[in-house]
């Protein structure tokens, strides 16, 4: 399988993806809690508002996420928190951005990972991963995401810092290792979902790059860059150092990815624009789930 070797209990095959869809819409909870439970191998167990999590759920997680629809609070960021905790054991979370004070354009966020990394045992299990993730974007109106060994993402921002462009930045380990999806993606991975627009901008050249592609139902489409996850090599000295990588970066455009010599570009210049700009940010950008130790806990569902 390639795992790195002697490092396998400390791996996760990670997902992230971004929307910037009205994820707050009557009945768009409860088809996001369908998506997410839609694999009996990936369903979540436990569920809590806040974190960690450590309510059972008692019924379907759709279920679970219904009747949050009423609980939350528009002018408020919330979520929520799951972990399952039989094999393939794994963890997730949603943050929905509120629909007034920090604007649409703000993305809302879907992470998760898989922590038993040693369950994907052949290509059938790569598979079932990323249909399922394709399904999960597409229900949310995803316009990015990816997925990708955790070992990988750590290493995009151990070289970022180390290849900071500044002498300054070189010399404090502090390159700019967090990106600005209005303006580039962060990196090339073994899963990669683009949405429609980016579908739109880039067209045939989407077909030239990765060894899978799929289109989603939702007119995405959906990219293996490898054949597998476990491609972690220790000894890369730079994001390019992985030869898939380039092939991404020759194609869709050599400033549209983070990496050593990329050139930070105007919003929507390389990438589609996220939509317009959002008013200064004035209110607490940290999410209800978020709670102070001593606060009242927030309103669960009792039969979910």
């Amino acid at each position: 399988m390639g795992h790195t070797s002697g490092v396998e209990d400390a791996q996760e095959l990670e997902w992230r993806i971004y929307s910037v869809s009205d994820l707050r819409a009557p009945g768009r909870l409860r088809s996001i809690g369908v998506a997410i439970e839609s694999d009996p191998d990936f369903r979540p167990t436990i569920a809590a508002r806040t974190f960690p999590p450590k309510r059972r759920l008692k019924a379907s997680f759709a279920d679970y996420t219904a009747a949050l629809e009423s609980r939350f609070d528009p002018n408020e960021a919330e979520g929520w928190f799951t972990e399952r905790d039989i094999t393939p054991r794994g963890r997730g979370e949603v943050l929905l951005m509120d629909k007034g004070r920090l604007g649409q354009r703000l993305p809302h966020t879907m992470d998760g990972g898989v922590v038993d990394v040693g369950w994907f045992e052949s290509a059938e299990y790569f598979e079932r991963m990323a249909s399922y993730l394709e399904r999960v974007a597409d229900c949310v109106g995803a316009f990015y995401g990816y997925c990708a060994l955790n070992l990988m993402v750590l290493q995009r921002v151990r070289l970022l810092k180390k290849n900071a462009v500044t002498w300054l930045g070189r010399l404090s380990g502090v390159g700019r290792g967090m990106e600005d999806l209005a303006r580039e993606l962060p990196d090339v991975y073994w899963w990669n979902y683009f949405g429609p627009a980016y579908v739109e901008r880039w067209g045939d050249r989407l077909k030239t790059v990765g060894v899978k592609r799929t289109t989603t139902p939702g007119g995405a489409m959906a990219i293996w860059a490898t054949e597998t996850p476990f491609v972690f090599d220790p000894r890369a000295r730079r994001l390019d150092s992985y030869e898939w990588k380039r092939t991404f970066y020759g194609a869709l455009g050599e400033d549209v990815f983070m990496r050593e010599g990329q050139r930070q570009r105007e919003p929507g210049e390389v990438v589609p624009s996220l939509g317009p700009q959002s008013p200064p940010v004035k209110a607490r950008l940290l999410p209800r789930v978020v709670v102070l130790s001593d606060a009242a806990p927030l309103d669960e569902p009792d039969d979910a």
